[in-house]
């Protein structure tokens, strides 16, 4: 899967997701929308094999010219939810920290919360993110899908 999304007035910023069963990885590749400076960060996002309160930590890649390490932890697996309009259940919700290393200290940069549903895939990201004194929150649902 491809995805693309554009903000007005700055750069398209691209992502490309796979699933190797059992882990499930997103990638995003653009320019910081704070600085303008590039980022290149591998975001794996499940395990669906793992338990409630299992987390796994990576060096993800590069971000505003830091290394960037990731967190991961399932925070629920089995819920329901609504999103858009529509339920979903067999909900898995995991929480990644991102954390930046600069210069020598390990900066904590905020997280994404994501919940993907069994048969579906990704049906919600929450983010929130803040480094020296810039912070930026989005969310992100899906409104409709196909599968053939």
């Amino acid at each position: 899967i491809q995805f693309s999304a554009y903000d007005p007035g700055s750069n398209p910023d691209t992502g490309w997701a796979a699933s190797p069963v059992p882990n499930y990885y997103m990638a995003a590749k653009g320019n910081s929308p704070n600085s303008g400076a590039p980022y290149d960060i591998l975001f794996h996002f499940l395990n669906d094999t793992a338990s409630v309160g299992y987390n796994w930590q990576y060096v993800a890649g590069q971000g505003n010219g830091f290394t960037a390490h990731i967190k991961t932890t399932i925070i629920e697996k089995g819920i329901t939810m609504t999103v858009a309009g529509k339920s979903y259940s067999n909900v898995i919700h995991t929480r990644l920290e991102l954390i930046y290393d600069v210069f020598g200290t390990m900066t904590p940069s905020g997280s994404y919360d994501y919940f993907i549903a069994k048969g579906v895939g990704i049906i919600k990201i929450r983010s929130d993110i803040g480094m020296f004194g810039m912070t930026f929150q989005a969310c992100s649902d899906l409104v409709d899908y196909s599968i053939k």
